[in-house]
């Protein structure tokens, strides 16, 4: 009997043996503290023990590229963040928030062509995800297109009116927008 198996507080990707120390959260501790290399060398680590064949193993490995994807963007580096997010969708190709930022990287590096044919391709994929629509909208915004933002998040809205990312936004962009006409 494992003494430790009481302490997982419910059966999961990180339960039981992984639970103690579970990457994400050490990296999360380290990155709270204001130790982005500790995190990042944390979470490389992890990488060893984290992998292996089965479904849970390769849901773990995507968790962490996708951490360290985040990492990368935190520290602005777009390139890193979008390989690692890549790495996380190879793992696991529905893992939405790698989708969702791998688009806003390749978006802030300045491949506003590429940003918006992954938007696409996860329109098509998830028609009528709010989502995704919000992402095409906040992509035309990040690329300094506010007149075709703000059309994005009113469709977004006219899909759902309490989607709250595209109402704040809607709300920013129209309260700071340099061009008059979106004002």
């Amino acid at each position: 009997l494992d003494p430790l198996a009481g302490a997982a507080p419910f059966p999961g990707r990180w339960s039981m043996r992984i639970l103690r120390s579970n990457p994400l959260d050490v990296a999360s501790a380290y990155l709270e503290g204001g130790y982005n290399g500790d995190a990042r060398e944390y979470l490389e680590r992890s990488l060893a023990t984290v992998g292996g064949e089965d479904t849970a193993a390769k849901l773990r490995v995507a968790d962490v590229f996708l951490k360290l994807a985040e990492l990368d963007r935190i520290e602005e580096k777009h390139e890193s963040a979008i390989r690692n997010y890549r790495q996380a969708l190879a793992a696991n190709p529905k893992l939405t928030p790698a989708q969702i930022f791998l688009a806003l990287s390749l978006a802030d590096l300045g491949r506003a062509d590429d940003a918006l044919q992954s938007v696409a391709n996860l329109k098509l994929a998830a028609p009528g995800n709010p989502n995704f629509l919000n992402l095409e909208a906040d992509i035309h915004r990040a690329i300094g297109n506010d007149a075709k933002a703000v059309a994005g998040y009113r469709a977004v809205l006219a899909a759902n009116a309490r989607y709250i990312p595209a109402i704040q936004a809607l709300a920013s962009i129209m309260a700071t927008s340099a061009d008059e006409n979106v004002r």
